[in-house]
């Protein structure tokens, strides 16, 4: 395929800006093949829905991406790298937008003080702070390695790089809070939050968060958990490292950020194993709003099923969300809210073709048959789903007659002892 030029090239990026954002258009595959084509078009426009962002959210649920078209950022002018320290949130987005006042910023993070002297220690350097508490505030700013843009804050700066080699020590402070907390949680367990908050209210927010993670009973074994912060200055996002929690605590803190108007997945998705958060981020009508429109698009379930929407979660009558062929040979809703149903082969069906076991003594049709209790055959001779199984099989005399017993050849083909 021959590459198209680029569609649109903006200026310096945005310090804060999603995906969506970026995206221009898109080639999507949907669950009955047909195929839409939003690229190719002009940068404004207006007919219609928002198809591009409704896509890019959708975590694979509504379609295959098979072509993007993005917007193209030049590479920005050299950057200087400053560490500054804050005493509060707070004051770490007001020194990140006085910064930005004067030049572009292409990053800036936060880091609470365990998490830079930690990291700092890793890297075989001083703690940058001194010992002091606060927040460590990481900015890039494009200036041309001037730094003429931090002389607004300069009683804040804590230090300044301008060549290569000094900048990646001061962002290995930040890029290396992950791989630290990962080898901590090796011995004490490591849970991981993805949250956000309003700007104005992530003080409070963090304030919260660690007052319930000091509560007794709140750690593992009997020791007392200790929570790591750190993330985006600018859009509220912030990584909550939890060491040594004690199985249900995770949760809790994620509905006391619901609680407060945040985000209990600002920047990672659901996927599957945060399907049983949505209830938490989204109302009930927001959710039924959701789910009929997957159903319409894809009334199968056939795209990542048990991905962002769970048809068992928040949901009443969870078996009429499901495509028939599934939910036939279910008397009520699947066995788990998490995950898909257990699935095995069939036989008479290709290698790829799975439906999940039918409840023991039940037909898959749910037509009723002579036979022995505990039987799974239908008797319907026009009926689609008659077929065997190794473990839901037939009488022993349908068996025979078709020869299609497990490990058995048709009656004219056996040999003889």
């Amino acid at each position: 395929m021959t590459p198209r030029p680029p569609a649109f090239v903006a200026a310096i990026p945005p310090i804060v800006a999603e995906s969506r954002e970026n995206v221009r258009g898109l080639v999507v595959v949907l669950a009955d093949g047909r195929v839409i084509d939003t690229t190719a078009r002009p940068r404004k426009e207006n007919t219609g829905y928002a198809l591009d962002s409704l896509l890019v959210g959708s975590e694979g649920t509504l379609g295959v991406i098979t072509e993007i078209e993005v917007v193209l950022h030049p590479r920005p002018p050299r950057a200087t790298v400053a560490l500054l320290r804050a005493t509060c949130l707070a004051e770490a987005v007001t020194l990140a937008r006085t910064v930005q006042s004067q030049a572009p910023l292409l990053a800036a993070e936060v880091v609470d003080d365990a998490g830079l002297a930690r990291a700092a220690q890793a890297h075989g350097q001083a703690d940058p702070l001194g010992g002091l508490s606060g927040w460590g505030l990481l900015l890039s700013v494009a200036d041309g390695g001037q730094a003429a843009a931090l002389e607004g804050v300069a009683g804040a700066v804590v230090t300044v790089a301008t060549d290569a080699a000094a900048r990646s020590r001061l962002w290995a402070l930040r890029e290396g809070q992950a791989e630290v907390y990962a080898q901590l949680g090796r011995e004490r367990g490591l849970d991981k939050l993805d949250v956000a908050f309003r700007l104005d209210d992530l003080d409070a927010a963090v304030a919260a968060l660690t007052t319930a993670a000091a509560e007794p009973g709140a750690g593992r074994g009997g020791r007392l958990m200790e929570v790591g912060i750190f993330g985006h200055a600018l859009d509220g996002n912030l990584h909550v490292q939890l060491l040594g929690a004690a199985p249900g605590v995770p949760d809790r803190l994620l509905a006391l950020a619901a609680a407060r108007g945040g985000s209990v997945s600002a920047e990672h998705g659901i996927g599957r194993a945060k399907v049983g958060l949505m209830p938490l981020a989204r109302s009930a009508d927001e959710l039924a709003w959701m789910r009929q429109l997957k159903a319409t698009v894809d009334p199968g379930f056939l795209l990542n099923r048990g991905v962002l929407l769970d048809p068992d979660v928040g949901n009443p009558d969870s078996a009429g969300h499901w495509p028939h062929c599934l939910r036939s040979g279910w008397p009520g809703r699947p066995p788990s809210h998490r995950r898909p149903a257990p699935t095995h082969r069939r036989r008479g069906l290709s290698g790829a073709a799975q439906l999940p076991a039918p409840a023991p003594g039940r037909p898959e049709c749910g037509h009723t048959h002579p036979g022995k209790p505990g039987e799974s055959a239908c008797s319907v001779a026009s009926c689609p789903s008659g077929r065997s199984s190794p473990r839901h099989r037939p009488p022993r005399s349908q068996r025979r007659a078709r020869g299609a017993h497990p490990g058995r050849l048709p009656e004219g083909l056996r040999r003889r002892r």
